[in-house]
């Protein structure tokens, strides 16, 4: 589906889910720059960005809620959904259906967790990630696998799905950079007290 932008070019449109903080935000701030997309921010709508309110649509809605997904996405279309926070498969399953038949092309923001050994020096191929839970596993891997393993079996729309192994970068809400940072400086004062 195309959309006329303010200067009269035709765009695509864009379905970003995640994209008031951290680095969906910054995402969202480049898709918006580039004007090649006319894009639509799906948000509970607890905090929006200052720079959100010109020159993007809002979308306020709880994506956990498949009703209320089902009524804020009702008869709207998009070439691209941007899916930054899918926690699980019911969130996969309730936006698919909200949106049957209406997505272009579906990007589904995953984890290298997925792999049931991902911290490991092994080079993982995408089809070694087991998509079913696994035993002992953090439940945020398994919730992911649950999520893939919900686009994969849906088969009802072009997708992508990407798994970063760290996010890190401005604003970061959990202090990933500060953790590694803070363990590395322990681990040199502990090998400098054994070398003195």
């Amino acid at each position: 589906m195309l959309f006329r932008s303010h200067t009269g070019r035709l765009v695509k449109t864009l379905l970003f889910i995640g994209g008031t903080a951290f680095f969906g935000r910054l995402a969202v701030q480049q898709l918006a720059r580039s004007r090649q997309y006319h894009v639509t921010v799906l948000t509970r709508g607890h905090h929006l960005p200052a720079e959100f309110n010109a020159g993007l649509s809002l979308i306020r809605c709880d994506r956990t809620d498949p009703a209320a997904l089902q009524t804020a996405l009702h008869g709207k279309q998009f070439d691209v959904v941007v899916d930054n926070i899918a926690r699980n498969g019911a969130d996969v399953r309730a936006l698919v259906a909200a949106l049957r038949g209406r997505i272009g092309h579906y990007l589904l923001c995953s984890t290298a967790m997925v792999y049931s050994e991902w911290h490991s020096s092994h080079a993982w191929s995408e089809t070694e990630a087991p998509l079913q839970p696994v035993p002992g596993q953090m439940s945020y891997a398994n919730d992911k696998r649950e999520a893939e393993r919900q686009l994969l079996e849906l088969g009802t729309v072009p997708y992508t799905i990407y798994r970063p192994t760290v996010v890190q970068g401005p604003a970061d809400p959990v202090g990933r950079t500060r953790y590694f940072v803070d363990r590395s400086e322990e681990h040199t004062s502990e090998l400098q007290s054994h070398l003195n």
